[in-house]
């Protein structure tokens, strides 16, 4: 994708076909993408466990970017 200019990415569970595109990339070119990550986990032990279980299905163990999300209004 870097080879088009495109070198930042972000995901979210629920899109169809972006786990896979992502485990791919990962597993070769990790070091050339920056990954975006969102959650609206609220409590410290489900967004943890969220994001865990989000970066063993792509492959990888780190994201560059965590956005947290918020329903509903601000906290």
């Amino acid at each position: 994708m870097s080879e088009f200019g495109i070198n930042f990415l972000h995901w979210a569970p629920r899109r169809a076909g972006m786990k896979e595109a992502l485990r791919g990339l990962a597993n070769t070119r990790r070091g050339d993408i920056v990954l975006a990550m969102q959650s609206y986990d609220q409590v410290g032990f489900w967004l943890r466990r969220s994001i865990e279980s989000e970066l063993r299905e792509i492959g990888t163990d780190y994201v560059d970017i965590l956005l947290l999300g918020w329903f509903n209004g601000m906290p």
